[in-house]
This record gives C-alpha cells, structure tokens and sequence, in this order.
C-alpha cells in the first residue's frame, strides 16, 4: 500500500490515537454496542479511556497518511503467560456497570483459553488489544500493514 507508513506509537501520539480511537472503536466495537457503553464520540469513557492509555507506548503501531494523520492503530501488549491479568483488582476499580460486562466477559475468555497449559515452556506472550481504523481508509489494507508490522 502506498501513502501510508507504519511507525510505534509514542508518548506525544497518545492524544491523536485516543482522537481516532474515540471516533471508531469506541463507538463501533460491537461488544461496546451491546452492553450500551460509548455510544457517542463525547460519552465519557474513563475506564477504556485508561485502560487504552495504559497499553499505548511499548509495541503498539500507527499507520500514518501522507498528511501526518493517524489513520490507524493496533494496541498491543506483553502479557505474562504464567501470571495472567488480575481481573478482579480491575473489576475492583472500574467505575462503569456497562465496562465491568465487559470485563467479566474477558475474565471468562481468560480462564477459558489456559494459556499456560497450552504454552508451558513460555513466559510472555504478544497480545493484540484492540484495533481501529479511521472510517475513510477502511478495506485499504491498513490493518493489513499493521498486523504485518506487529508480527
């Protein structure tokens, strides 16, 4: 694909990628529209808002238009296979009924997925978080580039 390139998130994109992120996941990712939570652009969502801050810098992707925009992004992060995420202490300060639905759900699709019995002989694993495309470039093959980039 031409017109885009691929770069790591830094600390300074952290506002631009939450603009993109807000606009699109947010507001698209089904599991959002199910449990009613970020229904619009200007709902607040502290706890994704924080959780997707958290994952930013590190090994996360942007792709980026000629004109300097982020027109993508692929959240990723280093997980511990034998010491998994700590779902109830997230739980425990998670403000939203609606993101505590969403929570619990991936608590189960931990506990269900037994990483640690499937890769016994690993420590940390890649774990894409979330990805978001701007509407404009969608089935352009931007996450293609991404995904490429994260592997």
């Amino acid at each position: 694909m031409t017109g885009i390139t691929i770069q790591r998130v830094e600390e300074a994109d952290t506002e631009e990628v939450m603009k993109l992120l807000r606009r699109t996941f947010f507001v698209h990712e089904p599991l959002n529209n199910k449990v009613g939570y970020c229904k619009s652009e200007s709902d607040e969502c502290i706890d994704l808002d924080l959780y997707c801050r958290h994952c930013l810098p590190g090994i996360s992707f942007k792709a980026v238009d000629i004109d300097g925009n982020i027109i993508g992004v692929l959240i990723n992060d280093v997980s511990s296979v034998k010491d998994p995420l700590d779902f109830d202490m997230i739980l425990s300060t998670t403000v939203s009924p609606a993101f505590k639905k969403i929570i619990n759900m991936l608590k189960i699709r931990e506990s269900g997925a037994k990483l640690s019995e499937k890769y016994p002989n690993d420590e940390n694993l890649l774990e894409i978080k979330l990805a978001a495309t701007d509407a404009n470039w969608r089935n352009k093959g931007v996450m293609n580039e991404l995904m490429q980039e994260t592997e």
